[in-house]
């Protein structure tokens, strides 16, 4: 791992002074076939700030706030668990009538300026600096948190593969803030670090849609590409990645336990803990100490670039005891 990223930083800190910094919001945007996402927005009074998996902050808006969300359906195609195809080769969700697969699939919420995400925004943009590359776009909250903190950047970077995004929110910011150094790029991230000459102070990545700790392989993949184009002093950042490194220990730390539950993994294309099962098998000697350290050292240095899709379940259950969602 990088010395320029650390996976131990913490981007859940609240601060009351979030509450009192404006952020722009795009417009209510009603669902249409021409567009990939829509935009809901509701009045709401009361916000719970996940402080860790067992407590939870009441964070009260006197005078209302407006929640803004990213909304999309999910792409059933990368569905893995559920595809199936009949004899034309066709998928089965092509023959679904729309209302059954949305029942069974509901929409979910890409992205929101809900308490715990602009949290998480509101304390990367502190350490902003320089050069700013950031991969996903979202709402556009990361870059308004560093103008809004003044921080010492000369310039941001903003890539998103959506064009959707890129065409509404994008204009959105862009119109905005004139007056300040943006570009937003229509590209994969991965695609863009690859073939960038550019060099960068600050890289922050935001691509992956929920904090599920099967990503953490990829995200390292993605973090060695960033380390390539990132400043001797650059700072990398990713968003949740503490959260979904101390999700997977502490799974691990409750394993040997619970040994019953290991078969369970295997049914969830969870790579990373089913890696770690496979070699805990080869070690059946380790004290406690020594899998842990294995466990840190393995979540912390395995690189996969292999793309994986979205987790449907949009919360995990860290305690063995309960049901298992992984």
């Amino acid at each position: 791992m990088t010395k320029k990223f650390n996976p131990r930083f913490e981007d859940k800190i609240f601060n009351e002074k979030i509450k009192d910094i404006d952020l722009i919001m795009p417009p209510e945007i009603y669902r249409s076939e021409g567009l990939s996402f829509w935009v809901d927005k509701r009045t709401i009074f009361d916000e719970y700030f996940i402080v860790d998996k067992d407590t939870t902050k009441k964070v009260s808006n006197i005078h209302g706030k407006t929640l803004t969300s990213v909304v999309r359906p999910p792409d059933y195609k990368n569905i893995s668990n559920f595809i199936q195809q009949s004899s034309s080769g066709e998928y089965i969700n092509q023959q679904m009538p729309k209302e059954l697969y949305e029942f069974i699939f509901p929409p979910r919420v890409w992205m929101s300026n809900n308490i715990n995400e602009i949290t998480n925004m509101y304390n990367v943009a502190k350490i902003a600096k320089g050069n700013v590359l950031a991969g996903g776009l979202g709402l556009g909250i990361y870059p308004q948190y560093i103008f809004a903190l003044d921080r010492p950047v000369e310039s941001i970077t903003i890539v998103d593969n959506d064009k959707d995004i890129v065409d509404v929110i994008g204009k959105i910011l862009l119109d905005n803030f004139k007056d300040k150094k943006i570009k937003i790029v229509y590209d994969t991230i991965e695609n863009f670090m690859q073939n960038t000459t550019e060099k960068f102070d600050t890289v922050y990545l935001d691509t992956w849609g929920d904090l599920n700790f099967k990503f953490l392989f990829y995200i390292n993949y993605l973090i060695s590409m960033a380390d390539k184009i990132t400043s001797e002093n650059g700072i990398i950042g990713a968003w949740g990645y503490k959260h979904m490194y101390e999700n997977f220990l502490d799974i691990v730390s409750q394993l040997d336990d619970h040994k019953d539950a290991w078969e369970h993994f295997y049914t969830t294309k969870n790579e990373v803990i089913i890696k770690y099962i496979e070699e805990r098998k080869q070690r059946p000697e380790m004290t406690k100490k020594e899998y842990m350290e294995f466990a840190n050292d393995m979540i912390l240095n395995t690189i996969d670039p292999t793309p994986i899709e979205l987790t449907m379940l949009l919360s995990n259950n860290t305690n063995l005891n309960k049901k298992f969602f992984y």
